[in-house]
Order: C-alpha cells, then structure tokens, then sequence
C-alpha cells in the first residue's frame, strides 16, 4: 500500500467534488477562525481585567499576615520593615505598594456614611493605580499631602462635600479605641462601580498608619510585575525571604481577588463549552460529507476491489482525504483568525455603544474595548484539536468504504 499513491489520488478526489471540498474547507476554516478569534479576544480581555485589578490593589502577588485574607481585620498587621527594599531588588518586581486598609466612618457637616480607608504612598502609586486615571475633580494625592484624601464621587454627593472642603474619619486605633482626623478632599474619583464609589478613601500611607497608630505597619505589601510570567519565580524567591517571618504569606493575586479569578474561570469555561458545540456541529457536518462522499462513490470502490484492491486502501483513501480537508481547513482559518487577532490587538473592539462605561467583572474596571492578545499555544491546540475531529469523523465513513460488496456495487 504506497502512501503517495493514496496522497495522488486523494487530491484527485476532492479536486472531482470541487463544490463539496470548498463547502467542507469553509466549515472547519470557519470554526477555527471563530475559536482562535475568540480565544484571543477573551485572553486579551482577562489580560487587560487582571492588570486593572493588580495595579488597583493587590499586585500579582501580596504580602499578609498569616489568616489576613481570610478574615481582614484590622489587628492582622505587620512591621514592613526593611522587607519592601528587599523584595524590590528581585528580579521581575516591578514596584512594591504598601497598603493600610481599615474600616471607617466618613462624617461632614451633612451626613455620615461607612467608608473603607486605603493608606498608601502617593508617588510610588500614581503611575500605576488606576483611579488616578478616573478623577472626575481635583488631582491625586502627592507624597507631602498629609491631611488630604481622594474619595469616590458618590461618596463625595452623599457628604455633600467638594474639593477644597473638608470632612472627618474615624477609625479604630490598634487598642480599639476610636481616633477622628479631619480630611480635606483633594481629588474625587468616579469608576461608575457603585461599591468603589460609594466607599472607598485614599489618603497618604502615614497619615494612615498616625490615625491608626500602627506607626511603620502594613496590611498588604501588593507586588507588581514586570510580566505576569514573572509570578512563580518571584513568588517563590519572596517566601525565601519570609522563611524567619513565619506570621506571614505571600500569595497570588487570585487569592487576594477571589471573585475576579472565579469570574473569569466560570467565563472562560463558558466559551469552552461553546467552542465545543461549534465543533461538535463541525464533526457531525464532516461525518455525514464523507458519509454522502463514500455513498455516492459504491460504485467506484466496488470497481476498485473487484480488481484486488485491499479494503485497507479505501479506509486509508477517505481517511486521507478528510485529513488533507483538515490541512486546508485549519490553513484558512489560521489565516482569518490571525488576521482578526492582529487588528484586534492593535486597535480592539469598541463595545462602547452597548456596555455602560461603569461595568464591572468580577469587581474590577471592565474595559469597553477589548483587546486580544496572542496564544500560540492555545491556537496550535485549538488547530490539532479540529485535525483530530476531522480525522476521527471520516473513521465510520472509511469502515463503510471497506465493506462494499464488489458484486452488489457493480449491479
């Protein structure tokens, strides 16, 4: 049984059904243009929604007090120490953010609401956070703020203040006793996500730590990466650093942001299962092609074996040619699909007119234009994948061509 017989005379077939190939072509072409379109789109997207939601409070990976996440109390601090010098030096880290994180109330003149107190370090967080970049009034605090604050813009309606205006906060100090500062409004931020706007107060870490007297304490050390790729090997050097430090932990972001990681994985399986009907609807349509194919052709495989011909050529005849229909397939839709990524990448796909500019995923920005980004990887198996079902869908096809009764076919 020579190979590049079968391989001739399988191009000579589907080059005889023109009409059929292309059809069959076009369908697995267009299956894996939509799923390596999709697949990059949607990793672009959790991308972008990962980055948002690191730079705005946990970084990819987090320093805590051992039970911290878990419970969030304001007596689960640490002394940071010298600790944030250390872990910058590692290879990959791209900014160390020290974090506060208390509960509080917010007073004016007016009203009083429930407030969520963030301290941090204004210049190490300006060109990373991403509230900076919602400021609706006012500008963003600067390291020599120490009695200024910027709080979300419903928060700032509901106390009925302003920039320039002031407003009070109390928190619980470390010895549970309540402590009052008096805060002026230095910026005010709008996301359109209620809970971030309605709560959240930003204010310079030391002014923080002073409210609070927990002088040279932390809550979170958030690390940001150069690279996600980055997250492992960092992780791992920053628990070298911790190993006589055994109140605390270094976790990864997915921990720190339960509800972003579970919403992208409930997404992400989502697709999955509509990527596997689609070509679930492709493997069938194969089938029942070929099926037609070895149909109409009794005839010429009854001639065929008539003459000697092995049954073993004909199975390996159709399944060679649902193979090289796979080849061109998945040719086209590397083509499509490649193409869509590259525009996607570079410009994205502005869904601006039909999602409100305050969405939200999983509890952070959800950016209107989304961007893919490329996963060779997933696109090499997206490709294999479909190969396989091509193949395997011309395997009932091929048994059938291996049992046509030469006497019967020639009647």
């Amino acid at each position: 049984m020579d190979a590049r017989e079968i391989m001739k005379l399988a191009w000579k077939n589907l080059g005889r059904h023109r009409i059929r190939t292309t059809l069959t072509v076009l369908a697995v072409g267009g299956s894996l243009f939509l799923a390596i379109t999709f697949v990059n789109m949607a990793k672009g997207g959790y991308s972008k929604m990962i980055d948002q939601g690191v730079r705005a409070g946990s970084g990819h990976i987090g320093v805590y007090r051992r039970g911290y996440l878990e419970d969030r109390v304001a007596e689960q601090n640490f002394l940071a120490a010298d600790l944030p010098e250390k872990v910058r030096k590692l290879p990959g880290v791209a900014a160390v953010l020290p974090h506060i994180q208390l509960s509080a109330l917010a007073q004016s003149a007016y009203e009083s609401r429930g407030a969520f107190l963030v301290g941090l370090v204004p210049s190490e967080e300006a060109s990373v956070n991403p509230y900076i970049q919602k400021l609706s009034q006012g500008r963003f605090l600067q390291d020599a703020d120490m009695r200024k604050a910027v709080i979300g813009s419903i928060l700032a309606r509901e106390l009925k203040v302003e920039t320039g205006k002031g407003f009070v906060i109390t928190v619980q100090d470390k010895d549970g006793e309540l402590q009052s500062e008096k805060f002026r409004v230095a910026g005010i931020f709008h996301t359109g996500i209620k809970e971030i706007d309605n709560s959240l107060v930003m204010v310079n870490l030391r002014e923080a730590q002073k409210l609070s007297r927990l002088t040279g304490r932390v809550h979170e050390l958030s690390v940001l990466l150069l690279s996600a790729s980055w997250q492992e090997s960092v992780q791992s050097a920053i628990r070298d650093l911790l190993s006589d430090r055994q109140d605390l932990v270094a976790e990864g972001w997915h921990r720190a942001m339960p509800n972003l990681y579970h919403a992208i994985q409930y997404d992400y399986v989502s697709l999955q299962v509509i990527l596997l009907l689609l070509v679930v609807i492709v493997g069938i349509g194969i089938i029942n092609t070929f099926l037609m194919s070895v149909l109409e052709r009794t005839r010429e495989f009854g001639t065929l074996m008539a003459i000697g011909t092995p049954p073993a050529f004909l199975r390996w005849l159709v399944v060679t040619e649902a193979f090289l229909t796979g080849i061109m397939g998945i040719t086209l839709g590397w083509i499509g699909g490649c193409a869509a990524t590259d525009y996607l990448v570079r410009y994205g796909l502005d869904l601006t007119s039909i999602i409100s500019k305050g969405q939200e995923f999983g509890g952070v920005f959800f950016d209107p234009v989304i961007r893919a980004s490329w996963n060779f990887s997933t696109m090499a198996f997206l490709s294999l994948f479909l190969l396989l079902v091509c193949i395997g869908a011309s395997l009932y096809p091929a048994w059938q061509a291996g049992t046509v009764n030469p006497v019967e076919a020639l009647k």
